[in-house]
């Protein structure tokens, strides 16, 4: 498997690993989803089959890659009609059905297939997205990234001396502010390693105005969507952002300190 990744040539928009993927002591969502990607290619004749008892075949392990890839893709969607999710939970019933009984010998001895993940795929993810609409906005891909960019770039800013101290104060100076109409602030920043930052903001206002989502002492957190600005004949531009409300709220921590569960909000 190994030789056959660095064997894949370089593409647009598609990860080469060179240098294979052993190499790597972690492996970030970005790289995970670039081997997504190309696996199933790896794995396609990987090696030749035997007639021993219970032995998986090559074309088994190809197939399912396939189902998964599939099921991940349709479970990547924005939007949902109810035929979607129709398609989701079958091919979720594929995938599923395939690795229990590809894996169910080797594994249940040891874990009996009581995997959280396994089970939530299964019976909860429809279910939810029914309520509470794509799941992209609730998976962790956000926070895995972020991570990246305000813990692992600002760590290597440091001297390796009280490094949580440092990187607080590296964090507190990449924010800025602007007063929006009404006395509302929004914190962002464009100067973030060189290139515009507006995804993630702080907005602080009365806590009347905004009763359905969890306020932080009049600070509420969002995720920016969609910045676009409108241009009348005669009167100011009027500029407009789609953001999506965290529903959620840090615990004891004060303005601009570092929070390892969501340094990204923090002002």
């Amino acid at each position: 498997m190994n030789n056959r990744v660095k064997l894949i040539p370089h593409y647009q928009d598609l990860k080469s690993f060179s240098n294979s993927f052993l190499y790597l002591t972690l492996l970030t969502a970005s790289e995970y989803r670039s081997l997504m990607k190309i696996m199933i290619f790896i794995v396609d004749n990987l090696y030749q089959d035997s007639k021993r008892p219970n032995f998986i075949k090559n074309n088994k392990i190809t197939e399912i890659y396939l189902k998964w890839n599939k099921m991940y893709l349709l479970s990547r969607k924005e939007n949902y009609e109810e035929s979607d999710i129709t398609r989701l939970q079958e091919s979720i019933n594929e995938w599923a059905k395939l690795f229990i009984e590809l894996f169910e010998e080797y594994l249940s001895s040891s874990s009996k297939l009581q995997f959280p993940k396994l089970h939530s795929w299964m019976f909860h993810i429809c279910s939810s997205i029914r309520e509470f609409g794509a799941i992209n906005g609730y998976t962790t891909e956000t926070y895995e990234s972020l991570h990246k960019d305000y813990v692992k770039k600002p760590y290597k800013l440091t001297n390796k001396k009280e490094i949580e101290k440092q990187i607080m104060k590296i964090i507190s100076i990449l924010f800025c502010g602007v007063t929006l109409k009404y006395g509302a602030k929004m914190r962002a920043n464009n100067k973030f390693h060189k290139r515009p930052i507006f995804s993630n903001i702080a907005v602080e206002m009365n806590p009347d105005e905004i009763f359905e989502y969890t306020s932080d002492n009049g600070v509420y957190f969002a995720q920016v969507l969609l910045i676009t600005e409108i241009i009348m004949n005669y009167k100011e531009p009027m500029h407009l952002a789609l953001v999506q409300w965290y529903d959620f709220k840090s615990s004891g921590l004060e303005p601009g300190l570092y929070n390892p569960v969501s340094p990204e909000y923090r002002g």
